[in-house]
């Protein structure tokens, strides 16, 4: 989805990179969560 993740319970458009909401009903950005990388699978830190 060109870098944008879709909130599938509202619609809302939120940016992978930076969590701000480009899109949608959302009222304000995603929170940060650290995350992992291993073997191509992404997990909660």
């Amino acid at each position: 989805m060109d870098g944008k993740i879709r909130c599938p319970c509202h619609g809302s458009l939120c940016s992978m990179t930076t969590g701000v909401n480009v899109g949608g009903p959302a009222p304000g950005p995603l929170t940060p969560v650290p995350i992992t990388v291993e073997d191509g699978k992404i997990a909660l830190a």
